[in-house]
C-alpha cells in the first residue's frame, strides 16, 4: 500500500509550484526501510516548452523502485537536482 500526494500549483502566470509525497505503508523485510520520495520544485511555461527545476530525494526513474529501496533522508540533505523540458504543441 502507497500513500502518494502531488500537488502543482499555477501561482503567477505560467508559473507554477510543485509538491510531492509518496510513502510506502507496509513494512518490508529488509535491513533498513525505505524513506518517504519527497519533492519540491517549480516550473516556468513558455509558448512552446515547459521547464521543472526541482530537488528530491529519490534517484531512480521507476517509482516502484524507489519506494522500495530509497535510504536518502531529506533532513539531513540527502537530495538531487532535478531539471526536466517537456515540449508542448
Amino acid at each position: 500500500m502507497v500513500y502518494r500526494q502531488v500537488s502543482e500549483q499555477a501561482f503567477f502566470g505560467s508559473h507554477s509550484l510543485i509538491l510531492e509525497y509518496d510513502q510506502l505503508l507496509t513494512k518490508q523485510k529488509l535491513d533498513e526501510q525505505p524513506s518517504p520520495n519527497i519533492a519540491a520544485g517549480r516550473g516556468i511555461g513558455t509558448a512552446t516548452h515547459t521547464f521543472y527545476i526541482f530537488a528530491a530525494n529519490y534517484s531512480q526513474i521507476i517509482g516502484q523502485r524507489n519506494l522500495v529501496f530509497n535510504t536518502n533522508n531529506f533532513k539531513k540533505g540527502d537530495y538531487l537536482l532535478r531539471f526536466n523540458i517537456t515540449l508542448r504543441f
